[in-house]
């Protein structure tokens, strides 16, 4: 008899077709066809292992899993699992440690630059039959030599560093666990505390986990410590960001542009200002989520399941309800 593995997240069938490969011998494989609060519950209560990205794992959820063993996010923010449920009825969650590092980073360089050069408002100008390259020329700017602070040197961040290399930009970090001088040197990166670091920053990327400590970190008043000219990306936590005090500064021309991966709440409010501004790009929170980076995932997460089941060794990193 198969173990059941219920995955939470509503999935494309080239997706299943991956997770399958890797996982459909071993377990049986059940997907959510919608985030209907039912349907979630009912997968839950049938699994034996929960595969999570974006649907909320809550107290109400793990108390109906009677067979539940482990929760295994595919991502590496747990703000979205009930760790003190979870602990407290013995049941395990895992993540995957560093998994995102390159869709994520690359996500955010490409954000950076399409604000910059203004590339969705210059696509839908054209598709309007209208040539706005006076317009641009007078607006867009080039990355090479930025000054650009990174707000968190986690995974994410330090691979963000390895594909900034090339444009000769001078480098900020800001991060609650500062990294030690020599490990600073060797990358090349000064650290700032966070004001200083807005401050001084032409483009500020966040890359943070949400916690009480971050959220609305991004706000009216350490908004207007920016420059008239600085460009916001996130791809991060919607949570970091007051959307109305973004919605503001854009207006107002506090900083010239941002690029958004992830919002609060998610989907993004249909009526929200930002879906209106030519200098903003958005995206449905998909930096993580490339076919080639789902193949890893499944990888690792039936790693760890097939090292749960016969007492095998997880890496620590991945541990974090044990």
């Amino acid at each position: 008899m198969k173990y059941t593995l219920s995955v939470l997240d509503v999935v494309a069938e080239d997706v299943r077709k991956v997770i399958d490969q890797y996982l459909g011998e071993t377990y049986d494989i059940r997907y959510a066809s919608s985030y209907d609060r039912r349907e979630q519950l009912d997968l839950a209560a049938a699994a034996d292992f929960l595969w999570t990205g974006w649907p909320k794992v809550d107290a109400e959820m793990i108390g109906q899993a009677p067979k539940l063993k482990l929760i295994h996010k595919c991502g590496v923010g747990v703000d979205k699992i009930d760790l003190n449920a979870a602990s407290k009825k013995g049941v395990k969650v895992y993540l995957t440690a560093g998994i995102n590092a390159i869709p994520v980073s690359e996500m955010a360089l490409m954000l950076m630059m399409a604000v910059m050069r203004h590339i969705v408002y210059a696509s839908i100008s054209l598709r309007s039959r209208k040539w706005i390259q006076s317009e641009l020329k007078g607006i867009n700017q080039h990355l090479t030599g930025k000054t650009i602070g990174i707000v968190g040197m986690g995974n994410i961040g330090k691979n963000l560093l390895k594909l900034l290399k090339g444009f000769e930009c001078r480098i900020l970090y800001y991060d609650v666990q500062r990294l030690a001088p020599e490990m600073e040197a060797a990358l090349g990166i000064t650290y700032r505390p966070f004001e200083e670091l807005l401050r001084e920053s032409e483009v500020v990327t966040l890359h943070a986990p949400a916690t009480p400590e971050t959220a609305r970190m991004i706000n009216a008043r350490t908004l207007a410590l920016m420059n008239s000219g600085a460009i916001l990306i996130n791809t991060a936590r919607g949570e970091l960001i007051d959307e109305g005090a973004l919605v503001e500064a854009l207006q107002k021309g506090v900083i010239a542009g941002a690029g958004l991966d992830v919002f609060e709440p998610e989907p993004i409010e249909p009526d929200s200002p930002l879906l209106t501004m030519d200098n903003v790009i958005l995206t449905p929170h998909i930096a993580g989520s490339t076919l080639n980076n789902m193949s890893s995932r499944a990888i690792r997460i039936a790693k760890n399941l097939d090292a749960f089941l016969h007492g095998g060794e997880v890496a620590k990193a991945d541990i974090v309800v044990g």
